[in-house]
């Protein structure tokens, strides 16, 4: 009997938790666009900033699940050389994803990053 009473514990437990990641997942999922739409997520670097890789892998994760609808846009406020080339190399990777200097967001945001935004 204790058994029974072990594993039942056991199941309830994970279906507990179970129920609680997918609330989680849920509360922390971003906004949902409609087709017509796109978002913009705007990054400012600066000669602090040392993860934007794993903040754009992150996004890019959102990005790929369909989660996400949304180009990214990087703007260097003096970033580091190191972190201006990760940014750099990651944009000639991915269309969606811009680096720009402060006074081109006007532009960019105006004109869209996908559509005819000067590079």
């Amino acid at each position: 009997m204790e058994e029974i009473e072990i594993i039942t514990a056991f199941v309830l437990s994970l279906s507990f938790l179970l129920l609680i990641w997918t609330i989680k997942g849920f509360l922390l999922r971003p906004t949902v666009c409609g087709r017509s739409s796109k978002a913009t997520i705007i990054l400012t670097a600066n000669e602090e900033t040392k993860d934007i890789e794993s903040t754009i892998a992150g996004l890019h994760w959102l990005k790929q699940n369909g989660q996400l609808n949304a180009d990214i846009l990087i703007v260097d406020a003096g970033m580091e050389y190191e972190t201006a080339e990760i940014a750099l190399s990651i944009s000639r990777r991915d269309s969606s994803i811009r680096v720009c200097s402060p006074d081109e967001i006007a532009n960019i945001i105006i004109r869209g990053i996908a559509n005819g935004a000067k590079r």
